[in-house]
Formats: C-alpha cells, structure tokens, sequence
C-alpha cells in the first residue's frame, strides 16, 4: 500500500516577505532578462563601483542609506539579507 504525505509549510508575513525579495534577488542575477525592465539597474555590483580585485567584487553593493525609511526598502534590505 502506498502512502501519500501531504506536508504543509506556512510562512509568517516577515518569512514571506523575506523570500520575495530573496526571489528578485535570485531573479535579478541569474535571469536578469526575464525581469521587467525597470529592474535592469536595480541592484549595482561591487565591481561597478570600484575596479580592485577584491573577494567581493561579485556581490551587489550596500549604498549607505542614513534614514530608517531608506533602511527598509527593498534595495537595501536584499543586500543586509
């Protein structure tokens, strides 16, 4: 007899929100064309605003945001997760 398992995960807001941004985040690397256009310079890489050949060169860069509302948005917040 076969069993069948129906597992059920539910997310909290904060999760759920978390993971979207996680998700545009992944989008915004790896399938970049398949995003609306208005995401094409989102998200800016340290080797775009220095040349040095440093292990983070690849990463997306941390603008210094000194507002609690700039703390919040998504450009910031994808970076600190």
């Amino acid at each position: 007899m076969l069993l069948s398992c129906m597992l059920t995960i539910t997310l909290s807001v904060t999760d759920l929100h978390i993971q979207r941004i996680l998700l545009l985040v992944h989008n915004f690397v790896y399938h970049k064309d398949k995003l609306p256009e208005i995401f094409n310079n989102y998200f800016i890489f340290n080797n775009k605003i220095h040349n040095y050949n440093t292990h983070s060169a690849s990463n997306i860069h941390l603008a210094r945001v000194d507002t609690g509302y700039g703390q919040r948005s998504v450009c910031y917040a994808e970076v600190s997760l």
